[in-house]
């Protein structure tokens, strides 16, 4: 049997790739870029937002756990 790993990517990376897709959705709507970048960055704080709420940092940290068990 393989094992499989997790592998979640670093924050750095997370915040990146999340602000560029968010950014390219906003720019879907037909917006122009700077309302596009703009809705996209109100957009990324809501989920900042709302993840702290929820405390992601914690389920994060077990689903890096069982990864390394896996």
């Amino acid at each position: 049997m393989e094992t499989k790993h997790l592998v979640l990517p670093k924050e750095k990376d997370t915040k990146m790739v999340v602000a560029a897709l968010l950014t390219v959705a906003a720019c879907s709507l037909d917006m122009p870029l700077p309302e596009a970048e703009r809705l996209a960055c109100s957009m990324y704080a809501h989920i900042l937002n709302t993840a702290e709420k929820l405390d992601l940092e914690k389920e994060m940290n077990l689903y890096e756990k069982l990864g390394k068990k896996l």
